[in-house]
């Protein structure tokens, strides 16, 4: 191995990690929540429009009820680009090229799964036969699964605490879906298989991520702007840590915001508005961005506002319409 895993783990180029260890096994977390509106849940689980499947819907029809074994065929169907040395895979420059991590949708996903291997999506294929992308579209097809189950799910951009470590907050996207005899959001890594969880030392179940071990992107924010963390403890793992700024951290609240209005951007994406906003920060763009961390925090209860907030920003929905 060339680097350790550690250090590389999360280059999902997109997302974030915290640093606080998380709670011990069997403590009394995760409280159940106040029923969510209807009108909540039918929102999550209709498909967005980068997680629609849309030509190869049909592929689905195989697909199992069980979120867990949903996990283990998105896993056979994608491989984390920066982790493929730790499987023993060396792409060939072909494959490198192909440049999947650039992939914006789930259609255009499976279109290229297709072109490489055209049996059920249940079928685990090679690594040759993957497609090499980052956290992002790991997550993004999991949550299409699910909302193709009617099962409401959603993207979130955030950082997690458990694959870069040393008190760092490594960028890294997840899925969440909504668990309805629990009443609460069930937050799933579908990125860390076997082989990550043994060297990585994860002990607790990353179908259910507890809280502590992943911070949404809004949460960080907020912590930098009450000054309990600095913003270069924000970043992306790898050989070296790449800390950020306020408009690193800034830029992934934004994206969190959006993956809440099921508007999921690649890891580096904004629309040219918000890329300007980033570069300027002044008071009136820290005071949106604080709104933005709001809403997200409490998305469920001022749903209605976080819909109306995405609607005003100029430009996006027709970034929506064009995918």
């Amino acid at each position: 191995m060339r680097y350790s895993l550690l250090l590389v783990l999360t280059l999902c180029t997109a997302a974030w990690g915290g640093a606080e260890a998380a709670p011990e096994p069997g403590a009394p977390v995760r409280p159940a929540a106040p029923p969510l509106p209807d009108e909540v849940l039918q929102y999550y689980t209709h498909q967005s429009a980068r997680s629609d499947p849309g030509a190869y819907a049909k592929l689905y029809d195989t697909l199992p009820d069980d979120v867990s074994a949903l996990v283990s065929v998105v896993q056979g169907l994608l491989m984390h680009g920066a982790l493929v040395e730790f499987y023993g895979y060396h792409p060939s420059k072909e494959r490198t090229e192909a440049n999947d991590a650039q992939v914006k949708t789930v259609e255009e996903m499976l279109k290229r799964l297709q072109a490489l291997d055209a049996r059920p999506l249940t079928v685990t294929r090679p690594p040759e036969k993957r497609l090499l992308v980052c956290c992002r579209q790991i997550a993004l097809l999991l949550c299409s699964f699910l909302r193709a189950k009617h099962i409401p799910a959603r993207v979130r951009c955030g950082y997690s605490t458990y694959t870069y470590g040393r008190g760092k907050f490594d960028n890294h996207w997840i899925c969440e879906y909504w668990l309805a005899k629990e009443r609460r959001w069930v937050r799933v890594d579908p990125q860390i298989d076997p082989m990550q969880r043994d060297l990585l030392g994860i002990k607790f179940d990353t179908l259910d991520v507890p809280p502590g071990s992943y911070l949404p992107a809004g949460q960080g924010w907020q912590r930098c702007r009450n000054g309990d963390v600095t913003p270069d403890r924000f970043g992306v793992g790898g050989p070296d840590w790449k800390g950020g700024d306020f408009g690193f951290v800034a830029s992934d609240t934004i994206r969190d915001f959006l993956c809440l209005n099921e508007y999921e951007l690649l890891p580096w994406e904004l629309t040219p508005q918000l890329e300007q906003m980033i570069r300027r920060l002044d008071q009136t763009d820290l005071a949106l961005v604080d709104h933005f961390a709001e809403l997200a925090a409490s998305a469920d209860v001022h749903f209605h506002l976080l819909r109306a907030e995405f609607e005003a920003m100029p430009g996006l929905r027709q970034a929506v319409k064009a995918k």
